[in-house]
């Protein structure tokens, strides 16, 4: 085996190339194109960090100590990076790319598209709140259950059972909450005020509005910042 690992060093510049052709070779043996072939990358926490469909790749990115997507912040497509702009609930506003806007989104505030732009070499699927949507069923992935944008309800019931009705979006308040897994809705400004919480709370305790000048040897940073 050592003998055999050490001749494979030999071709490493190759196996990339290999391991293309033959990706490429096994999707047209099974009836599809390479374009409908998908891969993942999965960080040591488990979740999937990039992901390809075809020849676009995502990168996603999470909200810190948990597995919970927080936005989409860019992809590569044809080895080109776009970045995507998204506002406060998640949702893809913008595709940017080398500075210019080539894709645009707006919604009605329980999801439904209004108004879109860009060509559709550019367009993605990730829209509403950051859920991936599907165009041949109409809905909206959020992972414990399919959302319908068109009557702002899941179509499976609340499995924490948040609220009386089973079904409703985000407690029927869709432009103040959000409700990423599909599970349970917050406040997403809830968030933003713990932040700006604890940056009064570290500035207050060493007299500095700089973070980075902040004493973190000392208790009383830790006090205010939580």
């Amino acid at each position: 085996k050592e003998e055999f690992y050490q001749k494979l060093k030999n071709y490493q510049i190759f196996i990339p190339e290999i391991v293309g052709v033959l990706q490429e070779h096994a999707s047209c043996q099974m009836g599809e194109s390479a374009c409908d072939v998908e891969a993942y990358m999965i960080d040591e926490n488990g979740n999937h960090r990039h992901y390809w469909t075809g020849y676009s790749r995502y990168e996603l990115q999470y909200k810190q100590a948990n597995n919970q997507i927080e936005c989409l912040i860019g992809f590569m497509r044809n080895d080109e990076f776009y970045s995507v702009i998204c506002d406060h609930e998640g949702s893809i506003r913008l595709i940017v790319k080398n500075q210019e806007v080539v894709a645009a989104y707006d919604y009605l505030p329980y999801g439904n598209l209004i108004r879109q732009y860009g060509i559709p070499q550019v367009q993605i699927a990730y829209r509403y709140t950051g859920q991936e949507w599907d165009e041949e069923t109409g809905l909206y992935n959020y992972h414990a259950r399919l959302y319908d944008p068109a009557i702002g309800r899941f179509y499976q019931i609340d499995p924490q059972e948040q609220y009386a009705s089973p079904y409703k979006y985000a407690g029927n308040s869709p432009v103040s909450m959000i409700d990423p897994s599909g599970e349970i809705a917050f406040l997403p400004i809830m968030i933003g005020l713990g932040l700006l919480g604890g940056y009064l709370g570290g500035s207050a305790a060493n007299n500095n509005w700089c973070p980075w000048e902040w004493d973190m040897t000392k208790a009383g940073t830790y006090i205010g910042i939580g």
